[in-house]
């Protein structure tokens, strides 16, 4: 690598480049075919699957949305596709919320609700922010309205 002046990026998208003519034939549904250690999270348009780990490598980072990247071209291929990848950080776990209420405390998720969207102050809508969601009586459906609004 030194010696070529090239990081390993570049060496990898090289071999790819050059193995285009066998790597554009073959289909897998266990592993990436970019690493071909990982078992695949996505399927590109032309059919190629790819992990999260080659999604960050591969793809490029969308503008001021950080762990949101897009890949144009199938290195595999040269295939041009339209790929967007929302990753989650590595320190983040599953996020999960829970809204309860009923009857007259149904005001209370809804307040709760518009004032920690208030403090977070993201750059997304905040049904966004979590993965998972349940709730009960007017609890759920102040979570189904924050999803459809």
């Amino acid at each position: 690598m030194a010696k070529e002046n090239k990081t390993a990026l570049t060496i990898r998208q090289d071999d790819l480049h050059r193995l285009k003519a066998y790597s554009s034939q073959l289909k897998t549904f266990q592993v990436c075919l970019y690493c071909s250690v990982r078992q695949y999270e996505h399927t590109l348009g032309c059919g190629h699957r790819i992990c999260d780990v080659c999604v960050a490598i591969f793809g490029k980072c969308i503008s001021g949305l950080e762990y949101n990247f897009e890949i144009s071209t199938c290195y595999l291929c040269d295939t041009k596709v339209t790929f967007k990848a929302k990753l989650l950080p590595p320190t983040c776990g599953v996020r999960f919320i829970s809204i309860d209420g009923g009857g007259s405390r149904g005001i209370v998720p809804l307040e709760y609700l518009d004032a920690l969207e208030e403090v977070l102050d993201l750059p997304y809508p905040l049904q966004e922010h979590f993965d998972y969601g349940i709730g009960t009586s007017i609890g759920m459906y102040q979570l189904v309205k924050q999803v459809l609004s």
